[in-house]
């Protein structure tokens, strides 16, 4: 098998295991009750419904990381902080609008993941994230993966969550 081959293999399999990190996350999601969406552990930062915006929101901001590195033709990328998230407190809980939100961001960066071609998938640009004094070589290969980790620990969480507050019920 050639290098060209090998990578686009690589790539594939990449790009399936964040698929199904996603479709893991939403199942251990649509398994909260109702009445555990607003559900939120001391001193945790979100609630359960909380998650997915949180999710979401990551997902977009390295969709628009992989955008600025193309731009950018694989040189220094300089991220600005990211603006503060809205919290769901005291507004309804649409579970089915925050996962189509989800899946669109989702599918809108896996498209740009997949539409990568050669070796852009595995090439890296350096990346100043915020209050970075160097640049972090990040590629595309290494969004995906720590987004593909990032789903796998939330679905972790919401499992420990719902445990957590079900023995104190």
């Amino acid at each position: 098998m050639d290098e060209t081959a090998a990578g686009i293999i690589e790539q594939q399999s990449a790009l399936a295991d964040f698929d199904h990190a996603r479709d893991d996350f939403e199942i251990a999601f649509q398994a909260v009750p109702d009445e555990a969406l607003d559900y939120k552990p001391g001193g945790g930062d979100f609630s359960l419904a909380e998650l997915v915006p949180y999710i979401t929101t990551s997902i977009n901001q390295y969709s628009q990381l992989i955008d600025q590195i193309n731009e950018a033709h694989f040189g220094e990328v300089h991220i600005r902080p990211p603006a503060r998230q809205d919290t769901l407190t005291g507004r309804s809980i649409d579970r089915q609008n925050l996962l189509l939100e989800l899946e669109a961001a989702h599918d809108s960066l896996a498209s740009k993941l997949r539409n990568m071609l050669g070796d852009s998938f595995t090439r890296q640009a350096a990346v100043y994230f915020p209050g970075a004094s160097r640049g972090l070589p990040t590629a595309a290969a290494d969004i995906t993966a720590r987004l593909t980790n990032y789903y796998n620990e939330h679905t972790r969480y919401v499992a420990q969550m719902l445990e957590q507050r079900n023995s104190r019920s």
